[in-house]
């Protein structure tokens, strides 16, 4: 089955996760999300394979989500999809699936999980 993996070329660890799948002739689909914005259903999707809360799915710690100055914590699911999907910048990456069931990158060996 292939995978399909959203990615960020220009962050390290989904550079290496995308040269794992290869090293292991793993059949993939590569989705820039930077380039090809995720879809609420997408990412309400994401987010069900991954068994977390949209919470989870944010680097909270990024310069990008701290210049936004929210209180994420005040926020409900359905706002802070809205928060990503409106800043891409601020998603968790990489992101892998594959059928219902998926894995973020970090560290790229998690996905091995889903070979």
């Amino acid at each position: 089955m292939c995978m399909v993996v959203y990615h960020n070329s220009r962050w390290g660890k989904s550079r290496q996760v995308v040269q794992l799948l290869r090293d292991n002739n793993i059949n993939h689909t590569i989705i820039e999300y930077l380039k090809e914005p995720i879809s609420t259903p997408e990412l309400t999707k994401i987010c069900k394979a991954l068994k977390l809360e949209p919470i989870n799915l944010v680097r909270t710690q990024d310069k990008n989500f701290k210049a936004l100055n929210i209180d994420i914590i005040k926020l409900n699911n359905a706002e802070i999809i809205d928060l990503i999907i409106k800043n891409p910048k601020i998603l968790e990456r990489p992101i892998i699936l594959k059928n219902k069931s998926g894995v973020i990158g970090r560290p790229p060996e998690n996905i091995k999980k889903l070979f």
